[in-house]
């Protein structure tokens, strides 16, 4: 049987549709962490992980939680994240803060990726998050039914 897609992908203005839209119209996604399959995103919501950032820009910072604080931001100080999404099981989560895109392909320029990086760093150490984890290729995809999701901030970092 097909996991069908929840349907608040497609509710104009929130953050699950900023997912389905930012993502890749052709997006990696599994249901495990290699993301070996490429699928049209309508699709590739239905799956546990995805790739939420497209190959050329970046629109999600996403941060790796191997602990059970999901609210550790609050605890840091930091914004709160747009989109909390949590193993249910571990309680590890993706934090989901949202940027202005930042362009990455080759022609992009260097500060504003330099910029991105900084801010990623600063937020890696606040939380407390994987290091090794850079924000992806995927992600937890908010809204499967394997991972309890929370939707928090509407705006951007």
């Amino acid at each position: 049987m097909q996991t069908p897609v929840d349907p608040r992908f497609f509710v104009a203005h929130t953050a699950l549709n900023r997912v389905f839209e930012e993502a890749s119209y052709l997006a990696r996604c599994s249901d495990n962490k290699t993301a070996m399959r490429v699928r049209p995103r309508e699709h590739a919501v239905r799956y546990p992980y995805m790739q939420v950032n497209r190959k050329d820009r970046v629109s999600w910072l996403i941060f790796d939680l191997d602990h059970a604080n999901s609210l550790i931001w609050d605890d840091a100080g930091l914004p709160p994240p747009n989109l909390i999404v949590r193993n249910r099981h571990s309680g590890s989560c993706h934090l989901y803060y949202a940027i202005i895109p930042v362009c990455t392909s080759d022609s992009a320029r260097d500060k504003p990726i330099r910029y991105m990086k900084a801010i990623y760093k600063a937020f890696v150490d606040r939380l407390k998050a994987d290091p090794e984890y850079h924000g992806g290729p995927v992600a937890k995809t908010p809204g499967h039914p394997l991972v309890a999701y929370q939707g928090i901030a509407q705006q951007r970092l």
